[in-house]
């Protein structure tokens, strides 16, 4: 089929576009994990144990957990307010299967390279902060950890859109939104292992948002057993289906209220 030399162009130009927006995106991350990695190696510099903790541990736990969270958050707050600004989760209501299909294919489609660009820096990391790293082969952590990414990614992209229910058709304040954002991530324990702060671990694992790192972070490093990993995922179940429901509900009264039409997904 031929394509004019200047359609073809500007085809070039958009796919470049995106590619150095993702780019971008995932350097955020990358930053953000240096500025943690850095003020845990300045804490350290003047003690060598913090809640029986060593610094190797904690730099092990920091990487591992964010290289585990790479996978579970990749492009999902972009393509949460990509959907939400075209009033396209209405596929998400009807038909979860396709809306998740579709988003899978945007994120890791030709948005691919970035994140394995990303992935493969935070494993330099690794293996340049940690000496003597050594890798869990175990098939049985290695399947819940599995599982528990699957519902970690399903989890997440229903929070953010619960979030975005909220601060923009309630609060909207971008300020709230990001201080829940940090929030979240604190529960998750993607600045420090909860374990530090024992006060917040009981809440954290009855809430989704540990098993997006804390969890499969310490199942990965076997600082916790298989077992408890199974009733984080049956916990993680349960946070989906409440979700879920929860936004049905206020996706009907929204559509039923505004008269919106549904309108078919598309693909950017």
């Amino acid at each position: 089929m031929y394509i004019p030399a200047s359609l073809d162009g500007v085809n070039k130009k958009k796919n470049a576009a995106v590619f150095l927006k993702t780019a971008v995106y995932r350097m955020g991350g990358t930053v953000e994990i240096l500025a943690v990695l850095a003020v845990w190696i300045l804490i350290f510099s003047k003690r060598a144990v913090l809640g029986g903790l060593t610094r190797e541990e904690i730099l092990t736990y920091i990487l591992v957990g964010n290289l585990i969270g790479a996978a579970t958050n990749h492009l999902l707050r972009r393509i949460v307010v990509h959907d939400i600004s075209r009033e396209n989760l209405s596929l998400l209501m009807n038909s979860p299967a396709s809306y998740l299909a579709k988003i899978i294919i945007r994120g890791f489609g030709r948005n691919i390279l970035p994140f394995i660009l990303s992935v493969a820096f935070q494993i330099f990391l690794l293996y340049f902060f940690i000496d003597d790293f050594k890798i869990n082969s175990d098939p049985y952590y290695l399947s819940v950890i599995a599982v528990m990414l699957v519902l970690a990614f399903l989890s997440e992209l229903l929070i953010l859109y619960f979030l975005h229910f909220f601060v923009f058709w309630s609060v909207e304040s971008a300020e709230t939104y990001n201080f829940i954002l940090r929030l979240k991530s604190i529960l998750a324990g993607s600045y420090f292992p909860l374990v530090i702060w024992p006060a917040i671990v009981n809440i954290s694992l009855v809430l989704p948002f540990a098993y997006s790192c804390f969890v499969p972070a310490e199942l990965y490093l076997k600082k916790i057993g298989p077992g408890i990993g199974l009733r984080g995922i049956c916990v993680q179940a349960i946070w989906i289906m409440i979700l879920y429901i929860i936004l049905k509900i206020v996706w009907i009264r929204k559509t039923d209220r505004h008269n919106i039409r549904p309108k078919e997904i598309s693909i950017e």
